[in-house]
């Protein structure tokens, strides 16, 4: 049977873009504030009592007919007569976001009052809860103070801001009076729409909406976490990066849960904005060190997304002096800004594609699904989430974990190579080892042929004088005492594989040293069909492990026998030793190592190479004895 076809790599990059664009039309619709059906005020008034119990007791959003009095601060006594003569106009939540003034246009603060008269159905116990008011308020409820941030009077002018909840404790007519003062913040007044509706239905909004944040929170810390081990253990500064990367994520996409205290506006939207736009540049700078692309684009880029991300936090922090001039040309360049730093992502990602980067994949489909989150933004402005962040957020988010997903592939990738690697150099240090030892006894021996030569013509003075004296008897004794003394003992050759010899001889001393019995059987030719390091790694391996195994002092009569032999059809090679330590296996049937926690690298390694080389191994474990067999089939002759 064919294995099945991989989708090409456009074919998941467009499904990434056509289901984030779906998402992002799904929330519209169904997770929008200025979307959701339910009844709305008209011209300052809301009338449930004509709605039945379910419907008037449901959450909405007052978002619509809101009556609002610019550049005055109006309280309960100016009402008394029935509305006051006044400028007023009927607007809905979001129209006005800044106090500009016909004598002072360019300036974005002032103040200025929102009414809404509300007739309740008896019964029900309603809830209103109100979001961030920019920067000081008072609400009165049927003429009493009900809730106070701050102190919007501008003589004695304090700023706060928080997401609160009020209890309406009455039924029929309710009179809301918000009356709203700013001179701090490059927002004014009410900006998002008040949730309105029973007790159950705003707690169970608003504890939604925490948990769904706090959730998010939670998920970028357990990330970060386990970035900060890739960080300590492999000294990997793009998990570094990714840890401030998430961090920056919190302090964007937390506001749900920052702003139920009472906080002042400084720092906090500094500090949050500026959050935001370091967010896409540390997302740029992470990507520019998985794609490597040049050098120019390099420091334009992160340069300019790091500038953009100073210049928000000053933007901020000075959010007191701005004009409204200056705020249209902060929010330009932030399109601006946002619009390159996606395109930008997507270019370099497919560079990173071309340059053969395998994580470059990963990160082009979530730059797509980024880059759709952003067009929606652009598309369907009149957006105030219900549940969850706005479309930038949800894209950022998403961002965040495609992210993760590329540079976990990438440390485990360079965990692997570590391991290789260190695997490499353990061997080329046994080899090493092994071939010291041999260059050790080498020069052993000829420094004893020198000493010899430079005594055999001593010996033969003595030889001739004892011959020329006829004294045969003491030449005997002499000649009996010199072959027992003096002639060295010949070493054994184990095989005539020098490369497998040098190794069994080795591990043979190694064992003598131990009191291990060392039994070999190895007919090999001198020259075997397979590279002296794939030898290496068999044998070495192999006999190693087991050499370590007996070297355990419960072991009773440790011994390793290692039979081996080559024919036309290809190396058999079998290492049997006795152990008393628990062999441990994990779930894939792979041995645990002894040594540390996870795989044995030395057998991986031995299993590695015998797959490489198209041929089989078993382990076996019977009576206390553990035997390993290999067979390599005789490499096919080219030609």
């Amino acid at each position: 049977m064919n294995a099945p076809k991989k989708l090409p790599l456009t074919l998941w990059v467009l499904i990434s873009f056509l289901l984030s664009s779906a998402v992002c039309v799904l929330l519209y619709f169904h997770n929008n504030k200025y979307t959701v059906p339910a009844a709305q005020p008209r011209n300052g008034f809301l009338d449930l009592t004509q709605e039945t119990a379910s419907e008037a007791s449901s959450l909405r959003f007052l978002r619509d007919g809101w009556a609002f009095y610019p550049d005055v601060l109006l309280g309960p006594a100016d009402f008394n007569d029935g509305a006051p003569q006044r400028y007023m106009v009927y607007t809905s939540i979001g129209d006005f976001t800044r106090f500009s003034r016909a004598e002072s246009p360019d300036l974005p603060y002032g103040c200025g009052t929102w009414t809404l008269d509300l007739w309740l159905p008896e019964g029900t116990e309603y809830v209103l809860e109100l979001p961030e008011v920019f920067s000081a308020c008072r609400l009165y409820v049927n003429g009493q103070l009900a809730l106070q941030t701050g102190d919007p009077d501008p003589e004695h002018y304090v700023p706060r801001t928080s997401i609160r909840t009020v209890p309406l404790n009455a039924s029929g007519h309710v009179r809301l009076i918000l009356a709203v003062s700013n001179y701090s913040h490059f927002y004014s007044g009410i900006v998002y729409p008040p949730a309105f509706g029973s007790l159950q239905a705003v707690s169970q909004y608003r504890l939604t909406q925490s948990l769904y944040t706090a959730s998010w929170v939670i998920f970028a810390l357990i990330l970060s976490g386990i970035m900060l081990g890739a960080a300590l253990r492999m000294r990997h500064r793009n998990a570094l990066l990714f840890i401030f990367l998430c961090l920056s994520m919190i302090g964007f996409t937390s506001h749900p849960l920052i702003h139920l205290l009472e906080l002042p506006v400084f720092p906090w939207y500094a500090l949050e904005i500026f959050c935001g736009y370091l967010l896409a540049f540390l997302a740029v700078t992470i990507q520019n060190r998985i794609c490597m692309p040049p050098r120019i684009c390099v420091r334009i880029s992160q340069g300019t997304t790091l500038g953009f991300s100073l210049l928000a936090l000053a933007y901020g922090l000075s959010s007191s002096h701005l004009t409204v001039s200056m705020i249209r040309l902060f929010s330009g360049g932030a399109a601006t800004i946002k619009f390159l730093t996606a395109g930008y992502l997507l270019a370099v990602s497919f560079l990173g594609i071309l340059r053969r980067q395998p994580e470059s994949r990963i990160l082009l489909c979530g730059n797509a699904a980024y880059s759709a989150f952003f067009l929606w933004d652009r598309l369907l402005p009149v957006y105030e989430p219900i549940y969850g962040g706005w479309f930038l957020e949800n894209g950022s988010q998403i961002l965040v974990v495609f992210l993760f997903w590329a540079l976990a592939w990438d440390i485990l990738q360079a965990y692997s190579f570590h391991l290789s690697f260190a695997e490499e150099y353990r061997q080329l240090s046994r080899q090493l080892s092994i071939q010291q030892e041999h260059y050790r006894e080498l020069t052993d021996r000829v420094e004893e042929s020198i000493r010899l030569r430079h005594d055999a013509r001593h010996h033969f003075t003595t030889i001739s004088a004892l011959l020329d004296q006829g004294r045969l008897d003491q030449l005997r004794a002499y000649l009996a005492e010199y072959q027992t003394e003096q002639i060295p003992q010949n070493r054994t050759v184990l095989c005539r594989c020098l490369t497998v010899d040098a190794i069994l001889q080795y591990y043979r001393k190694l064992c003598a040293e131990n009191g291990i019995r060392f039994a070999v059987q190895a007919d090999l030719p001198p020259d075997l069909p397979f590279s002296d390091t794939d030898l290496t790694i068999l044998f070495g391996n192999l006999v190693e492990n087991a050499c370590e195994a007996c070297l355990s002092p419960d072991v009773p009569s440790p011994s390793v026998l290692l039979k081996t032999a080559y024919t036309e059809e290809g190396l058999y090679l079998r290492v049997e030793n006795t152990y008393t330590n628990p062999i441990r296996t994990a779930h894939n049937g792979r041995y645990l190592s002894t040594k540390h926690s996870g795989v044995g690298i030395g057998t991986e390694s031995v299993r590695a190479v015998t797959t490489r080389l198209d041929g089989q191994i078993r382990f076996q474990t019977q009576a206390g004895k553990f035997q390993v067999s290999v067979i390599l089939p005789a490499p096919v002759s080219a030609g």
